[in-house]
């Protein structure tokens, strides 16, 4: 696994691991064919930070390892990580747990925090908490996004979260309910014993609940999020709150018709593909084709920018949120592929592959495009053994989406910068919760392709549409069939008809994707006219993939909505609807109530009666092949059944449905559901359905703007394309659909997914590219144009990429970064990008430096530095574990040490009862099939052929390292008898030399290394360790027999509890050469000199130890130069 303790230098943000390679590409055995990146520097726009946020949970007291409640602070290795990734917000408490979360148990000195179980399985005592959130937060320099409990909590309780984070102390307001003031709140954060902090930590995003649809449907869910919408906007009105949202049609719909103006963002999360907990059939689907579940997984980001979209065409086609629909932004609080099961560990560890990672990136690349108006975006989540980019707590395991956000981090500008990508595509199949993507397949009759810039009647419409830049190519090839794509001709190639009334068609010289015309159609607001006046034929070949794409410009387009029924608001009375009253009812128009226009049916219940109301009703002609929605408006006064009221819908061969029900009093409210008819007619009637007899009803309701809609159709300007066969008809019509709304360039396209896809950016001089290659078993080459920008000398780029896309670091280093100089960048080079990875270009960025893997934290770390060793625990262990040890005989220390043994002095035994001894400790027991290392420096006086111990563990019944009766170093190991494993090597009489092993039961080998170089491997034998619990000895066994105590000098003797990697025993054992290139020079007095003077946690050139470089260290590095 990807293990190691934080490196803290000056390259800390070129990740541990980095592999500097001489050549660009390690090439596979095939490539795809080219494609074509083309970069206008010229054009850029500004990427919102909140992008790379991130989720911590409250399921442990050391939030996943983050906190160190004993220390009451930060633990800085994940200090360091979460700085490498550059998150920039960290949401908490994180996911279900907000719905039980009460953030009073979080704050406060922690003898008065209780303990609860949250998720019904994680029983904490609250040590991780609102203060400590924010002081980790604070130190990894990231702002908070909070989530309140909208199920077991109150508004009020959200209200005093808000005082305590954000309020002033001298603020009188009261917050209501008992809960006090704002001022009692904000005085509270200032305490020393609390969050210590007296200004306001200024939190600006809040979430109302997590996952809501659970709990509430979304009619009772827009009620509650009004409610605390009011109370916490009172305490500070410059938060911005959202509402939870789903992806379908309904929710989003209902919930913005319901709230209207009053939210700031909408809160959405994704999981692709997503894998049931404990769902055989959804593991079986996954294992089906691992391929096709992994090509499925990097399509994700169309069907994600898909969603996007039509999300965003809803806030701005909303009469209800019109007024701010330019501010109401998208929060994406959890998003990440959704591998994790319960019962199939193979698919599990699925969730933690490079394919993970890659779509990670993809989705990096959406939440830029300022189109989708991304407020913040947060994966899930950043420290967990399950779903977290890092695991563990020392040893760390580094999985590779880790690694996408360090490079976005070190690798990637602030602006972003317009580019586009031609590239061969891939057709994908649907794998559980994805869609099915896929490219255009001509059929053996088809002959040409009418590509038609159009709009369809059906609803008013007013405001500006620009397209530019529409493609038509095989998708093997880079050519564009089409003419004049862009224009630039004005209509040339183009059949170009008069414009209709209200329609106003040109060529616009003011306004270009690229180049400097495009096509713009007007409509003047008021009418329903068609417009089809503009298009193009392009032959084709039978049996062809094409891919078919253009780009689309809004300015205000508004449509009115669509409506099958007529009369929908009675503004006629019942005219065009069937009316009567039963028994227990009256049915009326009222004329001094509505929700638009002037009246709206009423319908007074008189009580006593149990009234199946079905009585007001309309029938329509519709098409089969479509889904409509259901939807219109309901106020109610003290309606007092159970069965409350709503609408109904049937067809005419007997399906039925209906929407959500309303009792009590409501304001106007917006219900709706979505409707699927078997028949070519539908009815809508105002709808109560009886109790039985046991629900008699009395109250009040009235129904306004009913209306029956076709999905998805907003008759917006578009693209379409008739397939023409050689028979001159239509076989079909494709569409690439269009926008409504303000939006920039948006690029529409029909076709599989691209093999490439490329972002830019740039950061002052230096210009960026971050390329995802998404062909699993082929390197793709590319030409690479740039334009707009003045190339640096220096180009580098760094590759994440492993042996397959299903990789981990789970059980080894398989997915890492490596670095390469690019010799050949100019404004248009060819460069090959490998097999499923993710490649950041540099330009005006020199290869970073090659920092070495440090080891892991040891288990057990005695250097042997003491002036003496005099009494119990005088042999020091630094490794903070406490594994002290007590000398016995005439055991001391010497001067001078091991070469580089971390310090000036070494032990020194006599072979006549000198040891030390160390009592057990779980943190040097090993059972079962543990990893585990040793390394020490040995300097033998006596090789007489007589056992001598060198460490050994349990007496005999465990872990025993020694020179054996062939002088040769062995290891035995209890398996549960007796197994032996064998360097080969005789230590020199008084030479001082390294010698490491490493018990690995991932590969099933013990490594020896001799001065830092491989020695020998020996088979390992595949069963459990035993250890019946006893002292560790160093330099002696002491069971008698043909055994006698060590006889030379040790130092710097190292228990670790992982596997090393021979690039970490190389460092263990030679600290002098920095750089870890295999000799001492002037390059390690360079990276000595980089570090001069610090003092932080790991350095590079801190070569005797003693957390600083300075001339301690040079002069160690000049002793062996």
């Amino acid at each position: 696994m990807k293990i190691f303790n934080r490196a803290m230098c000056k390259w800390r943000g070129y990740f541990i691991g980095i592999l500097l390679i001489s050549i660009v590409l390690l090439i596979p055995p095939a490539e795809s064919s080219a494609a074509t990146i083309n970069i206008d520097a010229g054009k850029t726009t500004g990427i919102n930070p909140l992008i790379y946020g991130n989720n911590m949970e409250v399921s442990s007291d050391t939030g996943n390892g983050a906190w160190d409640p004993t220390s009451y602070q930060s633990v800085p290795a994940v200090v360091d990580f979460a700085k490498d990734a550059g998150i920039t917000i960290l949401r908490f408490p994180g996911g279900n747990f907000a719905k039980e979360y009460h953030w009073l148990d979080g704050i406060g000195p922690y003898a008065a925090r209780p303990t609860r179980t949250y998720g019904g399985w994680a029983t904490v005592n609250n040590k991780y908490g609102t203060d400590e959130h924010m002081a980790f937060s604070g130190d990894i320099g990231a702002e908070v996004m909070i989530t309140v409990n909208a199920v077991t909590g109150s508004p009020e309780e959200a209200a005093a979260w808000v005082a305590y984070l954000n309020g002033s102390p001298n603020d009188t307001n009261s917050i209501g309910g008992g809960w006090g003031t704002v001022g009692d709140w904000a005085g509270l954060r200032a305490d020393p014993d609390y969050a210590n902090h007296p200004n306001s930590f200024n939190v600006r995003y809040w979430e109302i609940d997590n996952e809501i649809w659970d709990d509430y449907d979304v009619t009772e869910y827009i009620g509650v999020f009004e409610e605390f919408y009011t109370a916490m906007k009172a305490v500070d009105p410059d938060i911005k709150v959202g509402a939870v949202s789903k992806w379908n049609y309904d929710w989003p719909k209902t919930l913005i018709e319901g709230i209207g103006a009053d939210v700031d963002f909408l809160i959405l999360h994704y999981y692709m593909p997503f894998v049931r907990s404990y769902s055989q059939a959804d593991v079986d689907a996954i294992l089906a084709d691992i391929n096709e579940s992994f090509k499925a997984t990097l399509a994700v980001p169309t069907q994600i920018q898909y969603q996007y979209t039509r999300i965003r065409n809803m806030i701005e086609s909303s009469p209800a949120s019109a007024s701010r629909a330019q501010d109401i932004e998208l929060l994406i609080t959890e998003y990440n592929t959704g591998f994790y099961s319960d019962i199939n560990d193979t698919v599990r560890d699925y969730q933690y592959s490079l394919g993970s990672a890659l779509q990670n990136a993809e989705s990096l690349n959406l939440l830029m495009n300022p189109d989708n108006k991304i407020g913040a975006a947060n994966i899930w989540n950043f420290k967990s053994n399950v779903y977290g980019q890092v695991k563990g707590e020392n040893p760390y395991t580094v999985r590779p989406t880790h690694y996408v956000f360090t490079m976005y981090k070190d690798y990637f500008g602030p602006e972003l910068v317009n580019t586009t990508v031609t590239s061969d595509t891939y057709d994908s199949s649907k794998v559980l919760n994805t869609w099915a993507i896929t490219s255009y397949r001509t059929d053996a009759d088809d002959a040409k392709f009418r590509i038609r810039l159009q709009r369809d009647a059906g609803t008013n419409i007013a405001g500006d549409v620009w397209y530019d830049d529409i493609v038509v190519r095989e998708s093997s090839s880079d050519t564009n069939l089409l003419l004049n794509p862009g224009f630039e001709s004005n209509d040339a190639n183009w059949s170009h008809s008069a414009d209709p009334t209200d329609v106003n068609s040109s060529v616009d010289s003011s306004s270009s994707r690229s180049g400097s015309k495009s096509f713009k159609l007007s409509f003047a607001g008021g009418s329903n006219p068609a417009y089809d006046g503009m298009y193009q034929d392009v032959n084709i070949v039978p049996n062809t993939r094409y891919e078919i794409s253009g780009y689309i410009k809004t300015q205000g387009i508004t449509v009115d909505p669509v409506n099958l029924l007529l009369n929908p608001g009675f503004e006629s009375n019942f005219t065009s609807w069937t009316s009567s009253s039963p028994t227990g009812a009256t049915t009326s128009i009222d004329p001094a109530v509505s929700h638009s226009g002037t009246k709206s049916a009423r319908v007074d219940f008189s009580g006593g009666y149990d009234v199946n109301y079905y009585h007001v009703r309309q029938t329509r002609n519709v098409d089969p092949s479509l889904t409509y929605i259901v939807e219109g408006y309901i106020k109610t006064d003290n309606i007092t059944s159970n069965k409350g009221v709503r609408l109904g819908w049937e067809d005419d061969i007997g399906n039925n449905g209906f929407t959500g029900q309303l009792t009590g009093t409501n304001g106007w409210t917006y219900v709706a559901a979505r409707v699927k008819p078997g028949g070519s007619q539908i009815t809508v009637r105002l709808r109560r359905l009886d109790g039985g007899g046991s629900e008699p009803i009395s109250g009040t309701a009235w129904w306004d703007d009913i209306r029956i809609q076709p999905l998805p159709k907003t008759y917006s300007p578009n693209i379409e394309i008739d397939v023409i066969n050689d028979n001159n008809t239509i076989d079909e019509t494709l569409t690439l659909d269009g926008l409504l709304g303000t939006h920039d360039w948006v690029q529409k396209k029909t076709n599989g997914t691209p093999y490439l896809s490329a972002t830019a950016s740039k950061d002052g001089n230096n210009l960026y590219l971050m390329v995802v290659n998404k062909n699993l078993d082929s390197n793709v080459p590319a030409t690479i144009n740039i334009s707009g920008f003045s190339l640096p000398p220096d180009t580098s780029a760094l590759t994440l990429n492993g042996p397959s896309i299903d990789a981990t670091n789970e059980s080894g280093d398989l997915v890492k970064v490596t670095s390469s100089t690019i010799s050949n960048a100019s404004t248009s080079f060819e460069y090959t990008f490998p097999a499923h990875s993710l490649t950041a270009i540099g330009f005006g960025r020199t290869a970073p430096p090659v920092p070495l893997e440090p080891p892991p934290s040891p288990m057990a770390h005695w250097k042997m530095d003491e002036l003496s060793w005099s009494g119990a625990g005088a042999v020091v262990d630094s490794s903070g574990y406490g594994n002290n040890g007590t000398a016995a005989g005439d055991a001391t220390t010497v001067a001078p040490g091991a070469p580089y043994g971390n310090g000036p002095r070494a032990g020194t035994f006599d072979g006549n009862g000198d040891h030390v001894t160390v009592s057990d400790s779980a943190s040097i027991t090993f059972k079962n099939k543990q990893n585990f290392s040793i390394a020490f420096w040995i300097n033998p006086n006596e090789l007489d052929g007589i056992f001598q111990d060198l460490v050994s563990k349990s007496g005999s019944s465990s872990y025993r390292v020694m020179m054996a009766w062939d002088n040769k170093v062995k290891i035995s190991l209890i398996q549960p008898n007796f197994t032996a494993y064998d360097s080969g090597h005789i230590p020199t009489l008084n030479t001082w030399e390294h010698i490491a092993l490493v018990v690995d039961f991932t590969t099933l080998e013990v490594r020896w290394y001799l001065n830092g170089s491989p020695l020998a491997t020996n088979a390992l034998t595949n069963s459990d360790m035993a250890d019946p619990g006893g002292a560790l000895v160093i330099a002696d066994m002491t069971t008698g027999g043909n055994e006698r105590p060590y006889d030379g000098l040790l130092d710097d003797v190292r228990i670790y509890n992982v596997a090393l990697t021979s690039e970490q025993v190389a460092r263990i054992c030679n600290r002098a050469d920095i750089n870890g290139d295999g000799s001492i020079d002037w390059l390690d007095v360079e990276v000595l000199s980089e570090q001069w003077l610090d003092t932080i946690e790991y350095l590079d050139a801190d070569i005797n130890g003693d957390t600083s470089v300075d001339f301690e260290d040079f002069a160690e590095l000049a002793n062996v130069w």
